[in-house]
């Protein structure tokens, strides 16, 4: 995402798609949710931060046939970056239902980088290369070229709880639910965002519903996305072949490996809830939504 500066009255020069994810740090979000082709081992950003291939070819493929299909996939078990990092499942299109013990496919959940003794590893660090965005170049619908490898990476557990939670923004807005071109998801404001730009209802709610705000796709791209709101859509998850949840809940991986046991942690969201931290079996399929860190000139 190339930045747009805007001038203030005091010369200051002030990009206006930043989100603070700690007290120190900024970022901006990728323009679109993962999408992966395995016929031609390629990442792009999905061209529409509502679209969602949720149930349907690709991400319902039979594992036999993903690592060749040229059907894209949004689903993505936890840590399938392409990079061999000691694990069993460790590409984009690796599903599986194995549930204990790491490191093998006999013997072994198999998700996720390991070091040879220890599956309790985030993908930061020396295991990044774990991390969709930091392993992968990337095609990027908004400025119709490829960003390298490394541009881009996911945030961690701690992160999403700060941008959702924990921020001090302009408006006092951090979210809202919505319904966006039809599709339910929940909106993201930028730290800058004034409330006089669109009226948002039920904002910062945990207990709010995606009804709250129906939003045409000419307010979102004239409007709300301008300004630098970003839309996470309701995917849904994927278990082996099977999506559940299309249209009703809203799972984002975060890099952070859960230490009770082999999961990480997602954010999670449906009607009447939101949980930016929240821990499942890394063989769920889920969606990726990269950001990339930002360092003032």
């Amino acid at each position: 995402m190339l930045f747009v500066r805007r001038i203030l009255g005091n010369g200051i020069s002030v990009p206006p798609y930043i989100f603070s994810v700690s007290a120190t740090k900024k970022v901006s979000f990728s323009p679109g949710n993962l999408q992966y082709q395995g016929s031609t081992n390629s990442f792009r950003f999905a061209e529409h931060q509502w679209d969602v291939i949720g149930n349907a070819a690709g991400n319902t493929t039979s594992k036999s046939q993903r690592p060749t299909q040229s059907a894209w996939i949004d689903l993505f078990g936890w840590g399938t970056s392409g990079w061999n990092n000691g694990n069993y499942f460790y590409r984009p299109y690796d599903n599986s239902n194995s549930t204990s013990s790491p490191y093998t496919q006999a013997t072994g959940y198999g998700y996720g980088p390991t070091d040879g003794t220890s599956y309790y590893i985030s993908l930061t660090g020396d295991y990044a290369n774990s991390d969709w965005g930091v392993y992968n170049a990337i095609y990027n619908p908004n400025t119709e070229s490829t960003d390298p490898a490394g541009t881009w990476r996911t945030l961690t557990s701690t992160e999403w709880i700060y941008v959702l939670t924990m921020r001090t923004t302009k408006s006092g807005v951090s979210y809202a639910r919505a319904t966006v071109n039809g599709i339910c998801g929940l909106i993201i404001v930028p730290d800058n965002w004034r409330t006089s730009t669109y009226a948002l209802n039920d904002t910062n709610l945990e207990d709010s519903v995606f009804t709250s705000n129906i939003i045409s796709a000419n307010d979102w791209n004239g409007i709300l996305e301008k300004a630098g709101c970003i839309f996470l859509p309701t995917t849904g998850y994927r278990y082996t072949s099977t999506v559940t949840g299309v249209d009703s809940f809203g799972c984002y991986w975060s890099s952070t490996s859960e230490l009770e046991y082999t999961g990480s942690y997602y954010l999670a969201f449906q009607d009447g809830y939101l949980l930016p931290e929240y821990g499942t079996w890394r063989r769920y399929g889920m969606a990726v939504r990269l950001v990339r860190d930002y360092t003032p000139s």
